[in-house]
């Protein structure tokens, strides 16, 4: 049972997108009526990321939960801990046939985040665990490509 923790991702993301919607077209100088909207709105940021911190430590840290927590924090450019909630998603899944897909997508995500700090080796090395569990993914590939482009290594790019 995972609880209130797809409601609080949900919840979560859902505020961050209004919250940088909103900063994209505030004035700087607001009515009594836009700070109002502003302090309504830094409520339900606050507060759903309240919701998301408590879901995250009474829930079972399941590898499902720590994946989905790591989808957030990518979204949000924490690319870091995003990294440690796929990593330690991957210990919890194991290495049972079930578990093939979502180690795939937890180390496609690896390979994509490290790509976005600058650490291309890293990047190489997921994605190509990523493609030997399931090579027909285009997308992978796609992102090896990227890795190896910035990489600068354009005979392995192609």
């Amino acid at each position: 049972a995972m609880g209130k923790f797809p409601e609080a991702i949900y919840d979560f993301t859902w505020a961050i997108r209004l919250e940088s919607e909103i900063g994209k077209v505030r004035r700087p100088s607001q009515s009594t009526t836009d700070s109002q909207d502003s302090a309504t709105l830094n409520e339900l940021v606050l507060g759903s990321k309240l919701t998301l911190s408590k879901a995250v430590l009474k829930e079972d840290q399941s590898g499902i939960n720590l994946f989905n927590r790591g989808l957030v924090r990518s979204k949000l450019n924490q690319f870091k801990k995003a990294n440690e909630d796929f990593t330690n998603a991957i210990k919890i899944f194991g290495g049972d046939k079930h578990s093939l897909q979502q180690i795939y997508f937890c180390r496609y995500n690896l390979g994509i985040n490290h790509r976005k700090l600058g650490d291309f080796d890293s990047s190489i090395h997921e994605l190509k665990i990523a493609i030997d569990l399931n090579g027909e993914k285009a997308s992978a590939h796609n992102n090896l490509g990227l890795s190896y482009f910035e990489k600068t290594d354009m005979d392995l790019a192609i």
